[in-house]
């Protein structure tokens, strides 16, 4: 069992009726496995999040929540068991210490030890109905991180206290906040038996494959019918308060131009887009000089920027004087809490995602992020044909259908439950992600989606990245970028021949690091620049 990847299709003499099914991993639903489950479906799933990402991939799907309910059918009522005069909480796999929470005797169990690995069907049997019969007879309760702990001890008439390190975990959603007796608890625990008790009935009787499928399809088609129903309602959560009216105003109040913007045609001018704060401020006119120095055409620059002061910004001019620069002060620009943020990135690569309204008089603008040495033509880039998507951008290294369930992680579990339920119905199983180092953006038909007013004030709902939102946003209606205009040394092996954007993607910077791959492009970029135009001002 170690030695397969996920396990399914099953053996076709396997045909299964699905019950609590959990996919944890979406790689798992390659083609023959959403053709297994089309086949041996409605699939009954232990948790929403399953439930959406099946519906998202064509296969009819409903809630049953979790077998592990059902345990006490096989153990007496808790006040018929012989229980310990005296009693203690268990306390299962938690960190040390939490024990001290608890008021009263506790008794700490794990239920992590490798010896369960080599444990066959009738060992492992016997060891699970061991351990239920001491959570009756040994304990008062159980507090812990397992899912498989909490909802058991919940079956056998325990109060559990449930703790897990991410609430908003994918295998939650549906299952929290169970009690013994609970209307919830008490119809999931029913549920599951009576849709295994009239298939029982079927085959033990004799029936023959299509008769209990058949009976199988007719008794959950209302349950699929509601779940489908639930996973197109309109977002659940209160309307978040982001003021973005507020916010390209207080840009707008901090804005500075420099060098030769009357002579502008409109017509030849390339529009580029870089974000950035103060800590990447020399950065700048390096990434600028590569760009400018191998573009076909001419160039304007806007710039979001957060802590660069006058000093800098005359100084940048002095190294660029033919080119035309926007500076778009974002500093009084707060999205709320970004729990997403990756470690090396700062809030400055958020404000992009205003750009539509902050430049309202542009209808085409290419961005590219502040870690990169443009090799190619900004020009050709620029001129990519969207083929009527509002974004072009390369495919990332992850699914979409994956990119929400980590955002997921951060949340609490009815924000969780709401991001990937909608995202699910929005977009659909699966495809790529684009990596927004690198995009090419119709801001006129992102004006049109009133982009801004409806998906940037998510970032505070919801703690997104500027990438998870502009995923969330685009979806699979993009233009897809050549790799070579976003270019991964990190990450891939570059053969140096197609020239595009090489980008710093990741923990590996050439200005930290001298070893990382293609760092010598950048370096010899920031010492020209260095050599004429000197240090930037500190």
């Amino acid at each position: 069992m170690y030695r397969i990847k996920y396990g399914l299709p099953y053996h076709p003499n396997i045909r299964p009726l699905y019950v609590s099914f959990h996919v944890n991993r979406p790689a798992a639903l390659d083609e023959a496995t959403i053709a297994h489950l089309k086949a041996n479906g409605p699939i009954g799933c232990r948790d929403w999040t399953t439930v959406d990402l099946l519906l998202s991939a064509g296969v009819d799907a409903f809630f049953t929540g979790c077998l592990t309910t059902t345990v006490n059918a096989a153990f007496p009522d808790l006040d018929a068991v012989e229980r310990l005069p005296e009693r203690s909480t268990v306390v299962i796999d938690l960190p040390d210490g939490a024990e001290k929470s608890i008021n009263g005797p506790t008794t700490l169990l794990s239920h992590a030890e490798e010896s369960y690995r080599d444990l066959d069907l009738t060992a492992g049997t016997r060891a699970a109905l061991e351990l239920l019969d001491r959570y009756q007879r040994e304990f008062d309760g159980v507090y812990t991180s397992r899912l498989h702990s909490y909802l058991p001890a919940t079956s056998l008439g325990l109060t559990a206290r449930f703790e897990p390190k991410k609430f908003g975990d994918v295998r939650f959603d549906g299952l929290l906040g169970m009690h013994p007796g609970a209307p919830e608890f008490v119809a999931m625990q029913e549920g599951i038996r009576e849709l295994l008790r009239s298939s029982f009935e079927l085959i033990l009787s004799g029936a023959d494959e299509e008769t209990v499928r058949s009976d199988w399809r007719a008794r959950t088609a209302e349950r699929v019918r509601e779940a489908k129903a639930r996973l197109a309602q309109p977002l659940g959560l209160p309307a978040p308060s982001f003021d973005v009216a507020a916010a390209v105003a207080a840009v707008a109040a901090d804005t500075h131009r420099y060098g030769p913007h009357a002579s502008v045609d409109s017509t030849t001018i390339t529009d580029v887009t870089l974000s950035l704060d103060a800590n990447f401020k020399r950065l700048l006119p390096v990434t600028v000089e590569s760009i400018v120095s191998n573009a076909s055409g001419p160039v304007r620059l806007w710039i979001t920027a957060r802590g660069l002061d006058e000093s800098y910004r005359q100084w940048f001019h002095e190294c660029f004087p033919d080119v035309p620069v926007t500076f778009l002060g974002c500093d009084a620009v707060d999205y709320g809490d970004v729990l997403r943020m990756i470690p090396h990135i700062t809030i400055a690569t958020m404000d992009r995602l205003l750009l539509p309204e902050l430049m309202p008089e542009i209808d085409r603008v290419t961005y590219i992020d502040i870690d990169t040495v443009t090799e190619g033509d900004v020009c050709e880039l620029a001129a990519t044909d969207l083929r009527g998507a509002p974004v072009a951008g390369r495919p990332a290294r992850q699914a979409v259908s994956g990119l929400w369930r980590s955002a997921g992680d951060q949340l609490g579990p009815a924000e969780a439950s709401e991001l990937r339920r909608t995202m699910s119905a929005r977009h659909g199983f699966d495809f790529w992600a684009i990596n927004c180092g690198v995009l090419v953006l119709d801001l006129a038909q992102m004006r049109k989606d009133n982009f801004v007013e409806e998906w940037v004030p998510l970032v505070g709902l919801y703690g997104l990245n500027d990438q998870d939102l502009m995923n969330a946003y685009v979806g699979d209606r993009r233009r897809e970028l050549e790799p070579r205009w976003n270019a991964l040394p990190v990450l891939e092996e570059l053969d140096g021949t197609a020239k595009g954007i090489v980008h710093f993607a990741g923990a590996g910077k050439p200005w930290q690091d001298r070893l990382v791959p293609y760092g010598e492009k950048w370096t010899a970029m920031a010492e020209s620049v260095e050599r004429r135009a000197g240090k930037p001002p500190a």
